[in-house]
């Protein structure tokens, strides 16, 4: 079980780690600093005949990943459904959650719980204030319903692009208990009757809450969910807008994209707040420090989504003491870096302008000025941005005689992007 455990939580922070959505704020419990941890929790099985159900699988959460799921067999059900704090219940309908991070209490004061036996259908799902339980939990486990769905998204029909990566929570209350993710826009839960809401989003297409109603007759319900086109990918092939509202710069002096031409830009935003950001900066160091002499220019834009309010560089580099001492290994940002006003729900001006949700989130100008794609980690990332460096303006001179664009935008007010 232990091992079981281990895997659940090595697989929760590696998807953590990729990016971090923003979510629509769920506040926590004031009261929750006064509580005593959770590590361990006994919970207890049972049919609708008070009968023990040995052999489910229970967690606290559970992920579904197509290319995921054979690697990770220990921790998933029959269907493929993983689970983390996994565990399985005995021939007296018992299994012990215990919580690897050391608490099995989320940031408002609940455990979460799912528990699914696939062979019977059946499945429980509970969402539970930490100051009332006692040990053990008892749930009761009902015939579950299969949700089946599918994300559309005019506008990308419209110009015959694919849907390409989504995503969905499934929602019990404050509980987010499911996701399901797919390259097709497709999702599926299973659930027992109830109302629920379903959170989607995707790497073309905006955040979107939608709610179903599961009957306790229904077994099988499919749904349709249209989504709108995140910004960038209606502007991709376009003019890339400049970045607004920019309090301060970093290195150097404020840039126009518009003198940039010429050059490859990768717009890196991302904020001192977010893991994934400040774990993956060393990669966009490694990029910045590999194809820099082959025209590539690297722009940090960092948004605060916090109440600090980052609004100067002197703020910006005190927050980051740290991180540079324990994961950058001393290295400070080597690349211009636009510190954004901040703008209260949208962020920023900028990452509003380009319809950025998920942090962090590379976005690929070609040497036109035309924004390319969201730049993803990996093989197929390096292998675009190695394909937009290659490719030239019509008339332009090769890179290496140009004059450095940089240079060019020379040293307007401080602040201004004008």
């Amino acid at each position: 079980m232990k091992r079981s455990c281990h895997a659940a939580r090595s697989l929760s922070v590696a998807f953590t780690v990729a990016f971090l959505i923003v979510l629509p704020a769920r506040g926590a419990d004031p009261k929750l600093g006064k509580a005593e941890p959770i590590k361990t929790l006994t919970v207890r099985l049972v049919d609708a005949d008070h009968k023990p159900v040995s052999g489910a699988h229970v967690g606290t959460s559970t992920l579904f990943r197509e290319e995921e799921k054979s690697r990770h067999p220990q921790i998933a059900d029959e269907s493929g459904l993983m689970y983390v704090d996994h565990c399985v219940s005995d021939k007296n309908g018992l299994a012990k959650l215990t919580s690897e991070r050391g608490n099995l209490i989320n940031l408002w004061g609940h455990v979460e719980i799912i528990a699914r036996h696939t062979g019977r259908g059946l499945i429980a799902l509970a969402d539970l204030d930490s100051k009332d339980l006692h040990q053990p939990v008892e749930l009761t486990l009902v015939p579950e319903c299969h949700i089946s769905g599918k994300l559309v998204c005019a506008e990308l029909a419209k110009l015959g692009r694919n849907i390409d990566w989504t995503n969905v929570y499934l929602s019990l209350g404050r509980a987010r208990l499911m996701s399901c993710d797919s390259k097709k826009g497709e999702f599926h839960f299973a659930v027992p009757p109830g109302r629920y809401e379903l959170y989607s989003y995707g790497t073309y297409v905006a955040h979107k809450k939608d709610a179903v109603t599961v009957p306790g007759a229904k077994r099988e319900i499919e749904v349709t969910l249209p989504l709108p086109a995140r910004k960038f990918a209606l502007l991709m092939g376009h003019p890339a807008p400049e970045l607004r509202d920019i309090a301060e710069w970093k290195n150097g002096p404020p840039l126009k994209l518009a003198n940039l031409k010429g050059k490859c830009v990768l717009l890196e935003f991302w904020g001192y707040w977010c893991g994934p950001c400040v774990y993956r900066m060393p990669e966009t160091f490694k990029l910045f420090d590999e194809y820099k002499k082959e025209g590539l220019v690297v722009i940090g834009v960092h948004v605060d989504l916090t109440p600090d309010k980052i609004d100067s560089v002197t703020k910006l580099d005190a927050h980051l003491v740290d991180t540079r001492k324990k994961l950058w290994h001393g290295r400070d940002l080597p690349f211009p870096v636009a510190v954004a006003q901040p703008v209260e729900e949208v962020g920023s001006a900028a990452s509003e302008d380009y319809g950025v949700q998920s942090y962090p989130t590379m976005l690929l100008i070609d040497r036109r000025g035309n924004l390319v794609d969201m730049l993803h980690p990996g093989p197929e990332g390096i292998a675009l941005l190695q394909k937009t460096l290659s490719e030239k303006p019509g008339g332009q001179t090769s890179v290496g005689n140009a004059a450095d664009p940089i240079a060019r935008n020379g040293s307007p007010e401080k602040g201004s992007v004008d």
